[in-house]
């Protein structure tokens, strides 16, 4: 009798490890509480650079690409699924609202998500972005701003591709980084030709203080190190906050 894995989590990583999983002739059964199968990548507009052998297929599609491999291998996928508790022991015990499950082992690949509103809805006015067209928190949306002022936050790779892709197009580009810049060496390599250039503007260390709607602008207050507080209004406003693991122990009780 071939022995039980479950893997939580449906993104590329746990649908690759049920796939080697079945072919070494475990059965995997994969448990993914969101409706699809796919992860991050299925929010991604992006063509995906980094996934070998998927060339020229956004996000969004090799994530529909995972999903039928996985169903013509048949293995066992519960969607939408949420666990409320795991039980150790000789076996696991996995329970979630309609299933009991007895594994021999267990596979943790919930991955991770993408920090949004939660991050800065303690900032004076940050509610008022939450309803605006001019406001994107998601990184997976390719951003598009031809000949307007525009604002990004967030000193990662996230954050400076997405002034990268902007700064042709846009009039002006303010980068907010509220402490060092991390991404690739490249990418701030351009940042800083970007400064020289005079096409962005980098406020480093940037605090944001608050933000206010004014017509179809955003108001931004803000101070850069020690300076004093400054306001300059941007047409968009990107939000690049970075990412957090999904999987936390208050999400289950393990014992």
């Amino acid at each position: 009798m071939k022995r039980n894995v479950v893997v939580i989590g449906g993104g590329p990583a746990g649908l690759s490890c049920a796939l080697w999983l079945k072919h070494l002739e475990y059965n995997p059964i994969v448990i993914e509480r969101q409706p699809q199968l796919g992860g991050l990548q299925k929010l991604s507009s992006f063509i995906n650079k980094w996934y070998l052998g998927v060339y020229g297929q956004t996000g969004k599609e090799l994530a529909q690409t995972l999903r039928h491999h996985a169903e013509r291998e048949d293995i066992q996928i519960l969607l939408g699924c949420r666990i409320k508790q795991i039980l150790g022991g000789e076996h696991f015990q996995i329970c979630t609202p309609d299933h009991e499950i007895s594994a021999d082992a267990m596979v943790i690949a919930t991955g991770q998500r993408v920090l949004g509103f939660e991050t800065i809805e303690m900032i004076p006015g940050s509610h008022e972005l939450l309803n605006s067209g001019q406001v994107c928190f998601n990184p997976g949306i390719i951003p598009t701003a031809e000949e307007q002022v525009v604002g990004v936050v967030g000193g990662g790779d996230n954050g400076l591709g997405t002034v990268i892709m902007l700064a042709e197009t846009a009039k002006h580009v303010h980068l907010f980084v509220r402490s060092q810049l991390r991404g690739f060496p490249h990418n701030q390599k351009k940042i800083f030709d970007y400064k020289e250039e005079g096409t962005l503007t980098l406020h480093k260390p940037a605090t944001l203080h608050g933000f206010r709607r004014q017509g179809e602008q955003i108001q931004i207050t803000f101070t850069e190190g020690s300076h004093s507080q400054e306001e300059l209004s941007v047409d968009h406003l990107y939000f690049r906050l970075g990412f957090a693991p999904i999987y936390s122990r208050n999400n289950s009780t393990a014992s």
